[in-house]
């Protein structure tokens, strides 16, 4: 068939607009895909105070739990062991102490109170877990046939969680941390936490350390640093530990939980120090905790759902930058210990489906330590100190993670 000049043209003309449009449609998804990429990694998270709760109480309590109606909010205030319940508003409905040589005290706290029910609180203490109504009357114990002699506690965050049935809930396991971190038990025995069980009055160990955990490469680790810090949503949980970089997710199975993945947070710089030989830590206290402050550190994780999890750490110094702590007399017999002034601020980090799901970013100067967390809703104390102020109540509030504009 013959094809005349106009028709070849045309043809010519075809082409070129087709190819032009391939190629500018391969540029455009490229370009987006860049886009996509490079927008990934520069959103910037904020918190945004959407609700606040006043307490009227004079000390420093801390929020540990909401009942499982939502009607009423459990805190404790470690300084005279008192436990305080309010309505949904903060007013206080119930306070009682367990302080004191007293048949139902549950010892030093291990971590946090919960809710075990709407009308029960739970505690883990030395002497056991001790179950007690609204009026502190003691109403159910798994008590320990010999006192935990534990010298440090997370009675700054929180390991006990129910679970399904709600006879099962988690509690942090001490059994193996007061040996001597020189002991290669500590490493091969070591259990992150425990599963109590109410009905048939046990506390069993779960969650070794997994077999590429940095705490099992044979070098010697301070054995504070192997207690994790933990956070359960639905049949999930996340657990992190200070001195590792990996964030360990498992799920919910068979009556424990089973490692279903892991990321590293990919945090540069991250000062961890190198592991000492063992040998070095015999005969040291455990928890010793001397020395020069500004290693890095993960203080905590916690699931957001939506496959995503938020990590508080501190990117820490290089050795040759750490200082000493100094410590600054408060009252009779009573310090404060005073952190170095070149230590960097705590950051967090989002991230989506163990990736890193935005720019790190700091906390509200209103808002101090971060102390619940259940899906959406991140529960911080007012941050009293950096504001500059002193009350005679607590406020806490309650913010949600967004997009800056």
């Amino acid at each position: 068939m013959l094809i005349s000049f106009n028709q070849k043209s045309i043809m010519r003309n075809v082409l070129i607009i087709t190819a032009v449009s391939v190629a500018s449609l391969f540029i455009s998804c490229s370009s987006d895909k860049t886009k996509e990429n490079l927008n990934y990694s520069d959103i910037k998270f904020q918190f945004e105070i959407v609700d606040s709760l006043m307490v009227d109480y004079l000390g420093s309590p801390l929020l540990c739990d909401f009942s499982p109606n939502q009607k009423h909010i459990l805190f404790y205030n470690s300084r005279n062991t008192e436990f305080i319940i309010t309505d949904a508003d903060g007013d206080i409905i119930s306070q009682f102490s367990k302080e004191g040589d007293i048949p139902d005290n549950p010892g030093t706290l291990a971590d946090r109170p919960i809710f075990y029910d709407n009308n029960t609180i739970i505690a883990h203490g030395q002497n056991g877990i001790w179950a007690y109504d609204f009026e502190g009357e003691n109403t159910w114990k798994i008590k320990r046939e010999q006192p935990l002699s534990f010298w440090f506690s997370k009675s700054y965050g929180r390991s006990m969680y129910l679970l399904e049935p709600q006879h099962l809930f988690t509690v942090i396991n001490y059994d193996q941390l007061v040996m001597n971190a020189s002991e290669d038990s500590l490493y091969e025995n070591q259990h992150a936490l425990k599963i109590a069980n109410l009905v048939e009055n046990s506390i069993e160990p779960i969650i070794p350390l997994e077999p590429f955990s940095r705490y099992l490469d044979g070098k010697g680790y301070q054995s504070s640093s192997m207690l994790p810090s933990n956070h359960v949503l639905g049949n999930q949980m996340v657990i992190s530990y200070s001195k590792d970089e990996l964030i360990y997710l498992y799920e919910w199975m068979d009556k424990s939980f089973q490692l279903a993945d892991t990321f590293s947070l990919g945090i540069e710089p991250f000062y961890l120090d190198e592991g000492k030989d063992r040998a070095s830590f015999k005969n040291q206290n455990g928890f010793s905790m001397g020395g020069k402050i500004g290693e890095a550190e993960v203080r905590g994780s916690w699931l957001l759902g939506g496959d995503q999890v938020l990590v508080q750490f501190n990117s820490g110094l290089k050795e040759s930058e750490r200082q000493e702590p100094k410590t600054e007399s408060v009252g009779e017999n009573s310090f404060r210990l005073i952190m170095p002034e070149n230590v960097p601020a705590d950051q967090f980090q989002l991230y989506k489906a163990g990736e890193k799901y935005g720019a790190p970013f700091t906390k509200l100067i209103a808002l101090s330590s971060l102390l619940y967390v259940d899906g959406e809703s991140l529960w911080f104390k007012k941050n009293n100190e950096a504001l500059g102020v002193e009350d005679d109540y607590a406020v806490f509030y309650k913010a949600k993670l967004v997009e800056q504009e």
